[in-house]
C-alpha cells in the first residue's frame, strides 16, 4: 500500500478509526488497553483479550503478529452487498467519514482482497462525482 502523507490531517483523522483487536499472547503492560469500569485495571493485558484501539496501534501490533484484527462492524457483508449493487444508495457518510480510505487500509493489512476489491469498484464510479460536488474544488 503507497505512503501517506504524513502530515495531511484527513490520514490522521482516518486512523482514529476504532478497531476490535484480539491478542494472540499475554502483553505485559498492556492493562492499561482495557475499557475504564471504574474498577482497578490489570496490570497486563490477557491472551485472547479483545480490546478497543485505533487503527494506527492495531497496525503496528498486526504487522509484528501479536493481535488479529476484527473488521469494523460497518464494513459487514450486508454493507458491502450494497457497495456491489448500488454504491450510490449506500450512505457511508453516516457510517465513517474516511470510509473508504480506513477500509482499503484494513483490507490491504488484512489481506482481505474481496473488501479490496469491492471498495475500489465502488469508489471508481462515485469519487470523481463526490469529488465535484465538494466545496474545496469549486
Amino acid at each position: 500500500m503507497p505512503c501517506a502523507d504524513y502530515w495531511d490531517i484527513d490520514e490522521i483523522l482516518a486512523e482514529e478509526q476504532d478497531v476490535v483487536i484480539k491478542t494472540f499472547h499475554d502483553v505485559a503492560g498492556g492493562g492499561f488497553l482495557y475499557p475504564c469500569t471504574g474498577a482497578a485495571k490489570p496490570r497486563d493485558l490477557k491472551e485472547g483479550a479483545k480490546v478497543v484501539v485505533p487503527y494506527w496501534l492495531a497496525q503496528k501490533l498486526v504487522r509484528r503478529n501479536a493481535v488479529e484484527l476484527d473488521l469494523p462492524v460497518i464494513f459487514d457483508e450486508a454493507t458491502q452487498e450494497t457497495l456491489q449493487t448500488d454504491p450510490a444508495v449506500c450512505r457511508l457518510g453516516e457510517k465513517s467519514r474516511y470510509y473508504f480510505e480506513v477500509g482499503l487500509k484494513l483490507a490491504y493489512l488484512t489481506k482481505n482482497f474481496k473488501l479490496q476489491e469491492i471498495l475500489v469498484n465502488a469508489y471508481m464510479p462515485t469519487g470523481p462525482r463526490f469529488a465535484k460536488q465538494c466545496p474545496a474544488n469549486s
